[in-house]
């Protein structure tokens, strides 16, 4: 009986809280977007400049398995930034689900929000396949043929069709819906 009750009263909780209304829904979502948005392009360019930095370093001492050395940076490298993007995509879109959107742009909230649990969702699967990679055209393979890549596309167009319906309402919101693609 205290396990429905318990039910019951996180349903009540989550059933009574009131939509925002529009300006602060732009307002929290813009602040959300803004930190996810920033923490993984500085962990792109910092994921960027470590495959380069020591993929650098190594080849100037010209080992003669420099090829396999690369790959091995290059995939510990990918797998690492991929984890921590991951964690980062899981604070926001968790950050997103808790806003309840204005009736009017509900529709569109969710898919966005249910765009981004697709995207993460994939990130095991191709941390794994850039874990199999052999060759640098194997890691680039293993993420432009990922889930995680064709989850980018749904991903913008639902983030579009949201931006689109915010401003219908008359207000503007922008959460940084096209990003620039991070292949090694």
């Amino acid at each position: 009986m205290k396990r429905w009750f318990g039910l019951f009263a996180v349903f009540l909780v989550g059933c009574s809280q009131a939509a925002l209304p529009v300006g602060e829904y732009v307002q929290a979502m813009e602040a959300t977007a803004d930190v996810y948005v920033a923490d993984s392009q500085e962990l792109s360019v910092q994921y960027q400049d470590q495959v380069i930095r020591e993929i650098t370093e190594m080849a100037q001492s010209a080992p003669p398995d420099a090829d396999s050395l690369a790959v091995g940076i290059a995939r510990s490298a990918t797998t690492d930034y991929l984890d921590v993007l991951a964690k980062q995509m899981l604070r926001f879109v968790d950050d997103m689900e808790a806003l309840t959107p204005p009736p009017d742009i509900g529709e569109e909230h969710d898919e966005f929000v249910a765009a981004v649990r697709s995207v993460y969702s994939t990130m095991p699967q191709t941390v794994s396949d850039v874990t199999q990679a052999n060759s640098l055209d194997e890691i680039r393979l293993a993420l432009t043929a990922s889930g995680f890549a064709d989850g980018q596309i749904r991903w913008t167009a639902a983030c579009t069709a949201l931006e689109s319906s915010v401003r219908s309402l008359g207000s503007g919101l922008d959460i940084g819906c096209v990003r620039p693609q991070v292949v090694p």
